[in-house]
């Protein structure tokens, strides 16, 4: 959506032109480029190259992440080929992209596009009979690698997208105007690493947040680095550095106009925790954790559920000394979906949170059973000896909203004691943070899908048995990891 700004801060900020895109999942994967590229060709489409400033706000999804080396790229190709003299990109909280004003269209769209179907234009008859064989989108790429002409044929029956291979390749090459040894390969920071010009420029000209990234030019007439600014000098001096938020005396953020312009720092996001950092490494205080027993793969699968913590998305393990029922499990799974979890926390006085109840008749059947009879004797004679028949059924109508509320109650207190108890057996690690790894027992227990061990990405690459999974984004540091597992195989370490 390219918001129209108003002037006045009481004026509605929702308004705009939303732009809307399709393509094609099956060999045309949505990426961070390929999202730089679409946004580049409809501003160029409504004229709003020139504008000197750009700010985006997403939703935080993989190919907007802030922190993925990946997306950090796209965005400097796009400050590039825009020439801005300033770029910030936010992303909303996790599980909360409804903050996002673009996702205030979604349900006027879920309306609108009711009994609207896709069409493609027909393929050849060989095409459309391999094509008919295929149930899945993989199913359809293991076909096109055998028969190089369907994939072609099926991107020819499709309208061409927004941005085609063609012209994302050609913003790709707009990065080379800082660093012409950059390649397609380079999507990670260990490959940025390896660029100097372009690392030279990253340090010179950006700042990077967990949930922003900004990038600014110095300003300098003497700078190598990064172009003069466009805007007016006096407009560019009143240009800063997104802020980070800072607590006040009075158990408050300070407010935007205290801070901007000032340098801050990530030390009060909530899931950054005390991190050391040295030279050589990196070392973390240990905390204890108050689990009554050690945790192991074994507990872990006594329970075979993970909780997801909303500001790091890793999957925390819970665990249990005994192998809970499926009645438990439903009951566990049911509390979870409720609550947004963080890493550090734990769930003592369970009891007390705001839960939402599960569906009576799944809770407590039994109550209703026992107590149906004897409500429905009360109930009758009550209604007997009442002689008012203009009144009876009012009185009525009272007595049974009284009688679900009383029904209410005695569920929720039920939802309430049976969660409160199910917590004195099941716990989970507390003294994780979100900068701590995937706990081992994770990859030990055998019945988790495979995530990075450093930032819990499905997206992990092939590993031996010795080592634990990665995603290209993480660096692969297992030597620890092999030296313990020929420790316990009762190898040599040397």
């Amino acid at each position: 959506m390219i918001c129209d700004i108003p002037e006045s801060i009481n004026i509605d900020f929702y308004a705009g032109k939303v732009c809307i895109g399709l393509k094609d999942p099956i060999f045309q994967p949505s990426s961070p480029l390929r999202h730089a590229t679409e946004l580049y060709s409809i501003l160029l489409e409504e004229q709003l190259v020139d504008k000197p400033v750009l700010c985006l706000y997403t939703d935080g999804g993989p190919d907007h992440r802030c922190t993925y080396a990946r997306v950090q790229l796209s965005y400097i190709c796009l400050f590039l080929a825009l020439d801005l003299d300033y770029f910030v990109a936010v992303q909303t909280p996790p599980q909360h992209s409804w903050k996002n004003p673009v996702e205030h269209i979604m349900s006027i769209l879920n309306l609108g596009l009711q009994s609207v179907g896709l069409m493609r234009a027909e393929m050849n008859d060989e095409s459309e009979k391999l094509i008919s064989k295929c149930g899945t989108m993989n199913e359809i790429r293991k076909i096109a690698m055998e028969n190089p002409t369907l994939k072609e044929d099926l991107i020819d029956s499709l309208q061409s997208p927004i941005s085609s291979e063609i012209e994302m390749e050609k913003f790709w090459e707009t990065i080379q105007l800082v660093d012409d040894s950059v390649t397609h390969e380079d999507h990670t920071a260990e490959h940025i690493k390896q660029r100097l010009f372009l690392q030279e420029f990253i340090e010179h000209c950006c700042t990077a947040r967990h949930y922003s990234f900004t990038i600014k030019k110095c300003g300098e007439s003497t700078c190598t680095i990064c172009r003069l600014p466009c805007c007016l000098p006096e407009d560019f001096e009143q240009l800063h550095r997104l802020l980070d938020p800072v607590p006040g005396d009075d158990l408050h953020y300070k407010s935007f106009e205290e801070l901007y312009g000032k340098q801050t720092t990530e030390d009060h996001r909530p899931s950054l925790k005390n991190v050391k950092k040295t030279k050589e490494k990196m070392k973390t205080t240990k905390v204890k954790h108050t689990m009554p027993f050690c945790p192991s793969a074994v507990h872990a699968k006594n329970v075979g559920i993970t909780v997801s913590c909303v500001e790091c998305e890793k999957p925390c393990l819970l665990f249990s000394a005994k192998k809970l029922s499926e009645k438990d499990k439903t009951i566990l799974q049911g509390f979870l979906d409720t609550i947004l979890y963080t890493c550090g926390m734990s769930f003592y006085n369970t009891y007390d949170l705001a839960i939402a109840i599960p569906p009576k008749q799944d809770i407590c059947d039994d109550i209703t059973e026992d107590n149906g009879e004897d409500d429905q004797e009360n109930m009758e004679k009550e209604d007997a000896s009442n002689n008012d028949e203009q009144n009876e059924p009012e009185d009525l109508d009272n007595r049974n909203e009284e009688f679900e509320i009383d029904i209410d109650k005695e569920l929720d207190n039920a939802t309430e004691d049976s969660i409160y108890e199910l917590f004195s057996r099941v716990f989970v690690n507390d003294s994780w943070s979100c900068s701590s790894p995937i706990e081992k027992p994770y990859y030990s227990a055998g019945i988790y899908p495979d995530v990075c061990i450093e930032c819990g990405s499905l997206d992990v690459n092939r590993v031996t048995k010795d080592e634990h999974p990665h995603c290209s984004g993480c660096n692969s540091d297992t030597i620890v990891s092999k030296k313990r597992l020929k420790w316990k195989q009762g190898g040599s370490l040397l």
